[in-house]
């Protein structure tokens, strides 16, 4: 560009650019260590107010908790008694003797153009419950919301539970109390047997607990045979559904109404066959199991037993 204009005999070169020398490292010098910060602690009275703070935190935490939690059971109290007022309102059997509809049997409506099989003629509604009574079980029927299913109910008398019972030898509990008093009193008049001496045992387990018996419906309530009592009467709900089961399923020449359940769903002449809960019981057992500081080595296993059944019972147990 300069000797285009002219200027290329005027302009001087530009000076080389200067290089500095590269600094010297004295070896021979003194390493100085690198310094770490100095670790800062708060004033001890901060730390005080944070502690007493976290403190309080917790101790209102857990105040709010247990209130919640006393709140909860009143409440589930209240309802229980409220439930169990209005049912006993409405169903006079449940007023009598404490309990009431352990089974119900659901069928399907059938349409006007469906042709049912031989199998579900001869077991249609009519059928099925003209046997449940004729079987001495009590019935009950209504259709679901959508009207398309009829639901039948089913409980059976106290009388006819113990003819079950007594028929099939049915194990029930013995009182453990009453167990206890026949022992120290004896029946050397009548049987020729002195008092039972027994000693403590190194167990957890009490001499007169877990004894069952034969289901005698004519020595019921005697004192040789003293059959544990429950609020429902002998039999818990666990044992009025085997029972129950027993009798529908039993030959008709037994007393029985001589159903196959089991071919009665796989046939289709029955949607299903289902027990029933207790709702009240029900909810009085969760009030006791399903508690906020319930530890699992703390579970009520003989209300679950009684409700669930003995292999549920020992699931929990074990």
């Amino acid at each position: 560009k300069d000797i285009l204009w002219g200027r290329g005999a005027m302009s001087s070169p530009s000076p080389a650019p200067s290089v500095s020398p590269a600094p010297t490292v004295d070896t021979n010098a003194p390493t100085m260590a690198p310094t770490q910060p100095e670790d800062v602690y708060p004033e001890w009275w901060i730390t005080l107010i944070a502690m007493v703070f976290v403190t309080g935190l917790l101790f209102w935490s857990l105040k709010r908790v247990l209130k919640a939690a006393d709140e909860k059971r009143k409440r589930v109290q209240k309802n229980l008694k409220r439930l169990k007022s209005k049912i006993v309102a409405s169903d006079e059997f449940y007023q009598k003797y404490g309990y009431s509809w352990d089974w119900v049997l659901v069928f399907k409506v059938q349409e006007a153009n469906q042709k049912p099989t031989e199998y579900q003629r001869h077991h249609s509604v009519r059928e099925v419950v003209t046997k449940l009574c004729e079987a001495g079980l009590h019935t009950t029927m209504f259709y679901s919301v959508q009207q398309d299913e009829v639901y039948c109910k089913v409980r059976a008398p106290p009388e006819r539970l113990q003819a079950e019972a007594d028929r099939q030898d049915y194990k029930v509990p013995l009182d453990a109390m009453c167990l206890k008093a026949i022992c120290d009193r004896g029946r050397f008049e009548s049987h020729g047997w002195n008092p039972v001496m027994y000693t403590t045992f190194a167990s957890e387990l009490y001499p007169f607990e877990g004894h069952y018996a034969p289901y005698d419906r004519e020595r019921a309530g005697a004192d040789d045979i003293p059959y544990k009592s429950y609020s429902e009467g002998t039999f818990r709900n666990v044992d009025r559904i085997k029972l129950i089961q027993s009798i529908m399923e039993c030959p008709r020449y037994l007393n029985g109404a001589g159903l196959k359940l089991k071919d009665l769903v796989h046939k289709k002449a029955c949607l299903g066959v289902y027990p029933l809960h207790d709702y009240l019981a029900l909810l009085t057992l969760q009030h006791k199991w399903l508690g906020l500081f319930k530890m699992p080595g703390n579970q009520p296993d003989e209300e679950i037993k009684d409700y669930f059944g003995e292999k549920i019972g020992l699931y929990f147990v074990w």
